[in-house]
């Protein structure tokens, strides 16, 4: 049965490799007669930034086609645009010359294959998204799951989750275009609550042995008294709780995400660098035992 539930559940976050990066993009490039200009003013004299732009053009921001970036003279960075937006593979580099990152975009939106990889030179994350929609997943060069982001339009819409490199989630919460929508929770690495907050609303940072808990008030958008956000929860039931008693709000969690953080603090660690069976799922680090 456990080996049912984790295949199960690791089907759900990760996407067939059959959405690869399209022809057009990948052929995007910078051609060599770019008339290439710069260095950009830096804060850091060893960053280096040059603009590229197709001959014949302006300097006006929509003919820029790529931006470079060195540091110490190295490659880091190689950002394609067309249009004034995104278009085509945005690579990064570590300073040792090793690939970093891949990352695909289709007239202003994430589209295509997206890689990225640790300076060993290990692939640690491969997700692919469409239209600027998808689920990015990442995870730590020890096969932990780092963190997994539904998106749509390139922005955050769904659930987020972030955990820390021992499996453990350290974060969870849903979005709609970027911004947070309902309860957001932090907790340390081993497993107890370290936060819980609202937008506007309520939040409460616990102790944990780490400090003295403290407690915040946000309403239209400002801090307030506890007082004054006590009254206005009592009027409005649309706003979030109000609880004299912390150990309210840590129930509010576990009603919340209480399923989620059982799932999710359950994941066993991939192999590093990955690998893909034939649907698309990356192979556990060790190979997960039969149910007898």
């Amino acid at each position: 049965m456990m080996k049912q539930y984790i295949l199960i559940f690791l089907s759900l976050i990760c996407v067939p490799s059959w959405a690869a990066t399209a022809p057009d993009v990948a052929a995007y490039v910078v051609p060599l007669d770019a008339v290439k200009r710069g260095p950009m003013p830096s804060p850091d004299p060893n960053v280096r930034i040059y603009t590229y732009y197709l001959p014949g053009t302006s300097t006006w921001y929509t003919n820029v086609i790529a931006y470079e970036t060195f540091v110490g003279g190295v490659l880091t960075e190689r950002e394609m645009k067309k249009n004034g937006t995104w278009h085509g593979i945005w690579r990064k580099w570590y300073e040792t010359g090793q690939i970093k990152s891949e990352a695909p975009y289709k007239e202003g939106l994430m589209d295509g294959t997206f890689k990225n990889w640790n300076e060993k030179g290990q692939l640690t994350a491969q997700y692919e998204m469409v239209g600027g929609a998808g689920v990015r997943t990442t995870y730590y060069d020890n096969g932990h799951l780092q963190a997994q982001e539904s998106l749509k339009n390139n922005e955050r819409d769904g659930l987020t989750v972030m955990l820390h490199d021992n499996g453990q989630v350290g974060f969870i919460c849903r979005f709609s275009k970027d911004y947070s929508t309902g309860m957001a929770a932090s907790f340390y690495d081993d497993g107890a609550l370290n936060y819980v907050a609202w937008r506007g609303g309520p939040s409460i940072d616990f102790a944990h042995e780490r400090g003295p808990e403290v407690k915040k008030w946000h309403f239209q958008g400002k801090e307030v008294d506890e007082k004054i956000y006590a009254t206005a929860a009592a009027k409005d039931p649309a706003l979030p709780p109000y609880y004299t008693d912390s150990a309210e709000y840590a129930k509010l969690v576990e009603t919340e995400f209480g399923t989620l953080l059982k799932q999710y603090n359950n994941i066993p660690p991939v192999k590093i660098p990955l690998e893909f069976d034939e649907q698309g799922q990356p192979l556990p680090a060790s190979p997960i035992p039969a149910t007898p």
